[in-house]
């Protein structure tokens, strides 16, 4: 049988930023074969500020909570 992935991990969980700062978001990735390949991933945000399809957001000028997913 094909592995399955058993988790996914986004580092960091959680994250405050300066306004206008960026950051590089990572994930990690765990199969049932023991093996850490990252599958295909496509990185979003909610709401405010931008995010690259490598993971690096850059927080937008208004102060507030905002979400990558």
């Amino acid at each position: 049988a094909a592995p399955t992935l058993t988790r996914l991990t986004v580092d960091p969980q959680a994250l405050i930023m300066a306004a206008g700062t960026q950051h590089q978001f990572t994930a990690s990735a765990e199969w049932s074969d023991g093996s850490t390949t990252l599958p295909a991933l496509s990185w979003s945000r909610l709401g405010g500020g931008t995010i690259s399809t490598t993971g690096r957001y850059t927080a937008p000028s208004t102060a507030g909570t905002y979400f990558v997913v």
